[in-house]
């Protein structure tokens, strides 16, 4: 077929390109957060709503309703979850990092004091990692954290994107 103006064109005639898929060769993303996450419960898990993106290749991720990474190409994905927990003097005794797929804890990073007292993990950044399969249709990922205080005080995600993060990259297509 050729485009011309005898109705064979592309656009408007049989295929209509202008509506097909872009591919994305090598997604990539890294969300974190613009604000400090406060009011978290001491010792219970809570989901990290990553409000503020760095960059994301094939505009996978959603910083605005369930802070979540959905891509919709099938592979393996190298994702790394990055925390820094505070708080103004808040004791904090135990650290925990969770990736969760589907709802589901897959890694899980940790950080635990015992006998001691007094800002103990104050300030302290972690992090988890690993690859994940994601099936590129309806697997998604999103991050969840629990930090406990000896004092019950109520910790909090520091912000910016080189303390609290999320990210991650396609390393082989399954697909």
């Amino acid at each position: 077929l050729q485009e011309d103006a005898t109705g064979n064109a592309f656009d408007g005639g049989p295929f209509v390109l202008s509506e097909a898929p872009i591919s994305v060769a090598n997604p990539a993303f890294k969300a974190f957060l613009s604000e400090t996450q406060d009011g978290l419960t001491s010792s219970a898990d809570t989901k990290v709503n990553f409000d503020a993106i760095e960059y994301d290749v094939g505009g996978y991720y959603d910083n605005t309703t369930n802070y979540r990474y959905t891509p919709l190409i099938a592979g393996y994905y190298h994702i790394v979850f990055s925390a820094s927990c505070g708080g103004t003097n808040t004791d904090i005794d135990d650290f925990i990092l969770n990736i969760v797929k589907n709802d589901i804890f897959v890694t899980q990073g940790r950080i635990h004091l015992t006998s001691v007292t007094n800002d103990d993990l104050f300030a302290s950044s972690i992090h988890t990692q690993d690859i994940i399969h994601m099936n590129g249709t309806t697997d998604y990922l999103h991050c969840s954290a629990r930090v406990a205080s000896e004092d019950a005080s109520s910790p909090e995600f520091r912000k910016g994107k080189d303390r609290t993060y999320f990210s991650g990259l396609l390393l082989q297509r399954t697909s």
